[in-house]
């Protein structure tokens, strides 16, 4: 793997050396690095009966979503960055996902619910 490569984006262009230089093509090269994975905390959590309450953060880079787990689901979530990071937070009624991508890869973490709603 290459690191520290996002210096050589820019704009390359192939010439024919002959009698008179001609751009053939000129390409724009953007190199992305693949993404970390998110980092998913968990503020609190509350448990009442059969009812169960987890507020928690889903962050990576810039971005940030603040959210609440009730009655085994959230409301999904996604924000994108100007870098084209895309964070994204789904549930289930056994998971909490924090998932951030980029054009190039993508990587996520997740919290089991049935752990927090013990």
């Amino acid at each position: 793997m290459i690191e520290n490569a996002e210096t050589d984006s820019g704009l390359y262009t192939a010439i024919a050396a002959r009698e008179s230089d001609n751009n053939i093509v000129t390409y724009r090269v953007s190199v992305i690095d693949a993404v970390e994975a998110p980092v998913l905390i968990v503020n609190s959590n509350w448990i009442s009966g059969n009812f169960c309450t987890v507020n928690f953060t889903c962050r990576a880079h810039e971005l940030r979503i603040n959210s609440s787990y009730q009655n085994n689901s959230c409301s999904p979530e996604e924000v994108t960055s100007h870098k084209n990071y895309t964070l994204i937070l789904y549930c289930s009624e056994e998971f909490i996902i924090c998932n951030l991508t980029n054009p190039v890869s993508w990587k996520d973490y997740t919290i089991n619910n049935t752990q927090l709603c013990v």
